[in-house]
């Protein structure tokens, strides 16, 4: 066992040997790692070989069910290496399996006697599902050309091949052949806060997604507002007229075309109801608050489990610290925004009592809190996956927002960071 000592960030690690290796990687696709080693809850393991045992290989692992699937490539050649020393090991590529003890096992355990089995065996991910990553070095050996990866994998080139051609070249053609995406921006639905009054005097508060812009037949001839616009809308029995007030102070009287603006559907503690335009005589429309596009940075980063990661909106990633309490991670919103809400979704394999700082300013923070403002702390036990939800007070603006660790039992790591910002 082997205690690791980087940049001040330790954990308890370690080399695997032959029979190790055996038992913990065994065979995928018939290829058997040639070296790996361990930190904490993650395996890398190594494996040395041309391109149709990679094609193996990768057909294989793209079978797993239940975990995170992922190839990174890089310009090789590569020499296996642990965080602390170089293995005696070419490698042509890797893979890393975050398991907690228990996500990534074989199927066959050892017997009563402590033995491993004399074979390889396959491996089968159980329980939770595992994040999982295969990285790959290009090399005379393995040539992008004879690769054979399953388009259901995620492929993306690596920091380190940004300005590699052939690698980017292969990587948008897979994109192009698996057709457009949308991004995570674009994919985003818009949301209204609602407060409905009937003609029977109920009123209803809730949520209504992916509504129309409001068809208005005005003096000034056939309008279509965005709803973004509106602050309220206000009508006369059966639609007879209708007043909309806008966010900037005009108003604007007409009529609306019933058949284009028939029914609203609102989320409310009740369900999702719906409710007859013609019988509403007052809407007033509020944007929910919106995910904000933040640049990021952290006291530390662990491998390729970067700060942005936590910003991704991807469940299945996240930044890691490296490094036990204290650490931080922070966002930059480019510009001071009113602040709605901060979610939170702890990364952390071991459960326990743990402090979470809340900070906000219009300057950078980083370790120099001075002109910063604590605004909130989390405190108590969290476990795995456990959401933490601030809303912050009204009208309070800033431009950076920064989640500081005071206590953990693990290393600090965030699945999702999610700062939501008022219109």
């Amino acid at each position: 066992m082997t205690f690791v000592v980087a940049s001040q960030a330790y954990g308890l690690g370690g080399i695997y040997g032959p029979e190790e290796l055996k038992f913990r990687a065994g065979a995928i696709g018939g290829q058997s790692p040639v070296g790996g080693y361990w930190v904490n809850w993650e395996d890398v393991f190594f494996y040395a070989g041309d391109a149709q045992a990679f094609n193996q290989f990768i057909d294989a692992y793209g079978g797993f069910k239940r975990c995170k699937l992922e190839v990174v490539i890089h310009r090789g050649p590569k020499q296996a290496a642990a965080p602390w020393k170089e293995l005696d090991v070419a490698a042509d590529w890797s893979l890393y399996v975050w398991n907690t003890g228990a996500n990534f096992l074989p199927k066959i355990q050892r017997n009563e006697a402590g033995e491993a089995p004399s074979e390889p065996v396959d491996l089968e991910p159980i329980g939770e599902p595992a994040p999982t990553r295969v990285d790959l070095w290009i090399s005379q050996r393995l040539k992008l050309a004879d690769l054979r990866v399953p388009m259901a994998l995620n492929v993306t080139a690596a920091k380190d091949a940004a300005q590699d051609g052939e690698i980017q070249k292969f990587v948008a053609a897979r994109a192009l052949a698996a057709g457009p995406m949308e991004s995570a921006s674009q994919a985003q639905t818009d949301v209204f806060r609602l407060m409905v009054e009937l003609s029977d005097g109920s009123r209803l508060k809730g949520e209504a997604k992916d509504l129309k812009k409001l068809p208005l037949q005005t003096a000034l001839g056939a309008l279509s507002v965005p709803l973004e616009q509106i602050a309220a809308i206000e009508s006369a029995s059966e639609h007879a007229s209708t007043t909309i007030r806008f966010r900037n102070g005009d108003r604007l009287t007409g009529t609306v075309n019933a058949g284009e603006w028939s029914d609203l559907k609102i989320e409310t503690v009740l369900g999702v109801l719906t409710v007859p335009t013609r019988l509403v005589r007052i809407c007033e429309i509020e944007p929910a608050p919106r995910r904000a596009a933040v640049t990021v940075r952290a006291s530390g980063t662990w491998q390729t489990e970067t700060p942005d990661k936590a910003f991704d909106a991807d469940l299945a990633t996240d930044w890691n610290s490296g490094s036990y309490a204290p650490a931080w991670i922070e966002a930059d919103l480019g510009a001071p925004a009113r602040l709605a809400t901060l979610l939170l979704l702890p990364c952390q394999d071991i459960a326990g009592a743990t402090t979470h700082e809340i900070w906000i300013s219009d300057e950078p923070i980083g370790d120099d809190r001075a002109k910063a403002r604590l605004i909130h702390t989390f405190q108590g036990e969290t476990h795995d996956r456990q959401p933490l939800q601030y809303d912050f007070s009204n009208d309070l603006h800033a431009r950076y927002v920064q989640i500081r660790t005071m206590q953990s039992p693990t290393w600090i790591a965030w699945w999702d960071v999610d700062i939501r910002l008022a219109e």
